[in-house]
């Protein structure tokens, strides 16, 4: 129990909080893309950022870069090889952590490997929005009971907050809501996994901006500027890809 009280502070609560509503709102929302909108906002990785309480580097993008393999790993377990859903969760949730602590031994903590891995994600990114061919998949709602769901969200944080430690800055790109977004959008994994390097698009900005603020504006302040940075861009992004789900008549 001490152990569990060291390891709790403020943000991991905002984080389970976070993480709970994110996942609960994802359950009702019928248009597979907007439930990839709601998959791809930040704020897990902002509260997971101020619990761990270390600078944004190349862990963190080393760990998104895990995120969207975990997503195309989930996708492909499942959808194309009609492995178990759960299983293929269990399987891609386990390559995760495996990934990220061999990580955290090998991936340098530098400007040079974190400027690399900007620029390797951001090429890379690019090219799987150009050159992806989209898949339409119908919109759904099957929701998971919120008795199951609450309990399963919190072991899946509390299990996260136990590993920052363990997994440094790797830990604040664990996929705590794709495990919930996996299950709930798993007829339409495909639609998830195109939007993910869109997302990401969007996120390098925010990244960068707290990475080179840091310094002078400490955490909070550099995620602040991050913020207001990343909203500029998200609002009017956000708002033309629903005027656009809305005129194709894909939003329920």
């Amino acid at each position: 129990m001490d152990y569990l009280k060291e390891a709790f502070g403020p943000w991991d609560w905002v984080l389970i909080l976070v993480v709970t509503a994110m996942g609960t709102s994802m359950a009702y929302v019928h248009n597979a893309r907007m439930k990839a909108l709601i998959l791809g906002l930040p704020l897990p990785f902002t509260f997971a950022t101020l619990a761990v309480g270390m600078q944004v580097n190349s862990f963190n993008l080393s760990g998104l870069l895990l995120t969207w393999f975990f997503t195309i790993m989930v996708r492909q377990l499942h959808q194309k090889w009609k492995w178990n859903i759960f299983l293929s969760i269990i399987l891609s949730v386990s390559f995760f952590c495996i990934a990220a602590s061999i990580g955290t031994r090998f991936v340098p903590e530098t400007e040079l490997a974190f400027w690399g891995l900007i620029i390797f994600i951001s090429i890379s990114a690019l090219l799987v929005v150009k050159f992806q061919k989209l898949e339409a998949e119908p919109g759904h709602k099957t929701p998971m009971p919120l008795y199951i769901k609450v309990p399963v969200i919190f072991m899946v944080v509390l299990g996260v907050i136990l590993l920052k430690q363990e997994l440094k800055g790797f830990v604040t790109m664990f996929p705590m809501v794709g495990v919930i977004a996996a299950y709930e959008s798993r007829k339409s994994l495909s639609t998830m996994a195109a939007e993910i390097p869109k997302m990401i698009l969007l996120f390098i900005p925010l990244v960068i901006i707290i990475h080179v603020s840091y310094d002078r504006l400490g955490l909070i302040g550099s995620m602040l500027a991050g913020w207001s940075v990343f909203l500029c861009i998200l609002i009017p992004v956000t708002l033309k890809r629903i005027a656009r789900i809305k005129s194709s008549q894909e939003l329920a």
